[in-house]
């Protein structure tokens, strides 16, 4: 491929992968709407946790190798999801709602799980809550004494080795690299291409238009900026219709350039009206999180299922029995002691040694 057809590196990796790798049997989908914005809440980056205050004067600091290529060789969720309410988890694969019970810390020191409050903030939750998980995530967790209740699910068939040649063609590519280049391109485009299919795509439009079409525009799209030209012209970007019910609400509103959408918040917040409920604030202030760019190769169960699965791998260094974990971030590990040399190794998905910690 050119390289100069793509703007971005994501952009070439997927390029690359759907090209030369992809086999159209395995139906990756791109999920819209309420299911996506479900499975979504299930889409969790990397797992930071501090578990020691203190000044140390000895830790090993370790890196997995190729933390979310190597997640990426596990079953993916492909085809069209199925709504189930079974209960039994072993018979589930794909995306699970329920209450998620976790053990206390007496019988595990470090948290496993995480969950998001109300402004978004991630943390670790010692007490039950109710969680949108990657099945196979918390299929992970019940070993190490985590408890759930299954209410629903989404189902997705399982995708064998859909990414393992191209992970397997990159990881070797960069670990025999003669060239810093050639080295440095295979680590991108190995790490590249899975945030690209979790990426939330909004469509916007950018138009220049006189003052009459902005005023009409602004009554009837969510918009992010409304700027003059001159006096009888603006340029305007906006996306997705605001709701009906909002859209009778500013028919009459005079929206011009100087208004923003914090005023009109506090407008409707002021109004006493059942209709322009407090779903209102969430349809004009978060961006249309389900909806989705023409023609984008995107498919958030793949990214959300990718992130699960390396959160997994880390699991087994957070609670060893006698060397205790003092810090972790995403595929790192700082430990009491040393790791077991099975585990260390030049393999995709082995530790390295980074560091020994003399202070």
């Amino acid at each position: 491929l050119n390289i100069t057809d793509y703007l971005t590196l994501p952009s070439l990796a997927m390029g690359i992968f759907t090209s030369n790798f992809y086999n159209e049997d395995h139906k990756i989908k791109l999920i819209k709407g309420n299911v996506e914005k479900e499975i979504r809440t299930a889409y969790f980056g990397g797992m930071v946790q501090v578990l020691s205050d203190k000044v140390i004067n000895k830790g090993y600091a370790y890196d997995l190798n190729s933390q979310y290529p190597y997640a990426m060789l596990n079953d993916m969720p492909i085809d069209d999801p199925i709504f189930s309410t079974e209960k039994d988890l072993n018979k589930i694969f794909g995306f699970v709602y329920g209450t998620i019970i976790p053990p206390s810390e007496e019988e595990l020191r470090v948290p496993l799980l995480r969950t998001r409050d109300e402004h978004g903030i991630t943390y670790f939750p010692r007490k039950p809550f109710k969680q949108m998980i990657f099945s196979e995530l918390i299929k992970e967790a019940l070993k190490y004494g985590y408890k759930f209740e299954v209410e629903y699910s989404y189902l997705f068939k399982k995708g064998k080795d859909i990414f393992k040649d191209y992970v397997l063609l990159h990881y070797n590519d960069k670990q025999n690299a003669k060239d810093i280049v050639i080295k440095s391109m295979s680590k991108l485009l190995l790490n590249s291409l899975y945030g690209k299919f979790g990426m939330k795509e909004i469509e916007s439009i950018i138009k220049i238009v006189n003052n009459d079409e902005a005023l009409k525009i602004s009554k009837g799209y969510n918009y992010d900026y409304i700027e003059d030209i001159n006096t009888n012209y603006k340029i305007i970007k906006y996306r997705d219709r605001i709701s009906e019910v909002l859209r009778k609400f500013l028919k009459n509103q005079d929206l011009d350039n100087n208004a923003g959408r914090g005023e009109l918040l506090e407008d409707i917040y002021n109004l006493n009206s059942e209709d322009l409920s407090k779903d209102i604030f969430n349809i004009i202030s978060v961006s249309s999180s389900n909806k989705k760019n023409r023609g984008v190769q995107s498919s958030v169960p793949i990214s959300a299922a990718i992130a699960a699965y390396s959160a997994a791998d880390m699991f087994k260094y957070m609670n060893i029995k006698d060397n205790p974990l003092l810090y972790m971030d995403t595929d790192g590990v700082v430990l009491t002691k040393p790791l077991d040399p099975s585990l260390i190794g030049n393999d995709i998905g082995k530790m390295k040694l980074e560091y020994e910690i003399k202070r």
